[in-house]
This record gives C-alpha cells, structure tokens and sequence, in this order.
C-alpha cells in the first residue's frame, strides 16, 4: 500500500483549505483527502494539535452529513432513459417540505436537462390523457409528477433501432409518494386518474409546437396498457380517441445512448 507521510497530508489540507470556500468541491476535495492520508476513520480524529485543521474538518464534516439529507434518489427501470425520482421530504406536525426541483441538484444526479416550460393539469376520475409526443427535433423531454391525488402514468419507447422500441413502463403516481418521472425525447406520454380528482405537473424541455403534434392511441391494442379504468368509466377527449395507432403514428426518433 501506498505510504505518504503525515507532513505531507497536512500540507495539502493546509493548501487547498483556503479554496474550500470557492466551491462545493473544493470541500469534498478536501475532505477526500484527509479521509484518504490521514489512515483514520472521520475528520473527528484528527490530531487534536492541529486545532484549526480539526475545528475546520468538524464544520465541513457535518456540513456534507447534512447536505446527505437532501440528496434524491434516481432510479433506472427497465427501459433505457426513463428514470424514477424519489426526493428527499421533510415532515413534521406542521406537514411536510420538499425541493420539487432544484437545478444544480438534478444535474449533480446526471438528469442535465434544460426545462422551460412548466405545465399543470386538472382532472377527474376516469379521465384518461394521451399518448402524446412532439416530433423531432421538437420533442420534449418531460419531468412529471402528482400534486393532488393519483395516476396511473404511461410511456411508450417510439426510439427506432431501441432495444425496448414498443414497450411500454407505467408507474403509480400520487401526492403520498411523491414520486417524480423523467421521461426523455421519444417517448409518448399519457396518465389515466386513479382518484377522485388529480392535479398533474410536468415540466418540459421544449415549447409546445402544434405542427409537431402527434399522439398514438391509447386503446391500441397493440400496446395492450392497462390503464386501471373500466372501460364505461374512461373519459377521453374526441382529439384522443381518434389518433392512430402505434404503427401507423409518424415517428421519426432514433435511439442513440
């Protein structure tokens, strides 16, 4: 195993703490390499006649305990590109708090995209919306979650040349999991109300753009989605009954990794 002498540790300690401020790497940088010179288990054990290393090294220490607690969870499912956000929720008797979105955050979990349009949606039970897509190079990347209620949300790889093209993931949304879903460009995208009365958000990467409109039917049976409504109880609209099929929809999405 490597051997680097304690002087040396310090010495860079003692460099980069000057930087620290500048930023939130610089911090993990510094504890990094204490945790790994030192040969001791946290920056609690620090020798104790370095008073300022071991005061400054307690500070940032907690300071990225604390900043754990507000790390999310991004999980992957079976389709490539989808992901599944859990954030990180604060209740107390008062209820709860949450970061719905926090930039720096969702970049630091590898989700790197530019949202510019937020949309929120009203809808009653039964009500069944989609599947919608934009095409290329209007498509939109989608960042959907449940404020009021539950749904059932539903999206279709439509990527050419994707090893899941045709498939379909569908998760349970809802105001007591708090659970986000990111669905990139090639997808489409519908939800089916599960409870009395929903409230849907969704931001997305692109502006709507009417002439790249497209959707595919929900019913199709192709597609075979279980949308958990009986079918005299689905509501759609006139302009969702009518879209075509998954094979006869124009697409025009390549999957690339």
């Amino acid at each position: 195993m490597l051997k680097i002498k304690r002087d040396w540790t310090n010495y860079c300690i003692l460099v980069l703490l000057p930087l620290k401020f500048i930023t939130e790497y610089w911090i993990k940088i510094y504890c990094f390499l204490y945790l790994l010179l030192s040969k001791r288990g946290t920056p609690y054990s620090l020798p104790t006649h370095y008073p300022f290393i071991h005061s400054t090294s307690k500070i940032i220490f907690i300071y990225l305990q604390l900043k754990k607690i507000y790390y999310m969870e991004v999980k992957e499912v079976n389709i490539p590109g989808l992901l599944i956000v859990t954030p990180s929720v604060f209740k107390d008797s008062r209820g709860f708090f949450y970061e719905s979105y926090n930039r720096d955050r969702y970049f630091d979990n590898g989700i790197r995209t530019e949202f510019v349009q937020d949309n929120l949606s009203r809808s009653s039970y039964g009500v069944i919306r989609g599947l919608h897509y934009q095409l290329a190079p209007y498509g939109q990347v989608k960042l959907v979650q449940v404020l009021r209620g539950k749904v059932l949300d539903v999206a279709v790889d439509l990527r050419k040349d994707s090893p899941t093209y045709g498939q379909q993931y569908s998760i349970e949304l809802s105001e007591e999991n708090k659970l986000q879903f990111y669905i990139p460009e090639g997808f489409a995208h519908g939800f089916s109300v599960l409870s009395d009365d929903v409230l849907f958000s969704y931001k997305c990467s692109s502006l709507y753009n009417k002439s790249a409109e497209r959707g595919i039917g929900y019913n199709d049976p192709a597609l075979g989605i279980d949308w958990q409504i009986p079918p005299d109880k689905a509501i759609v609209s006139h302009k969702d009954s009518i879209l075509p099929s998954m094979k006869e929809a124009e697409k025009n999405f390549i999957f690339t990794l």
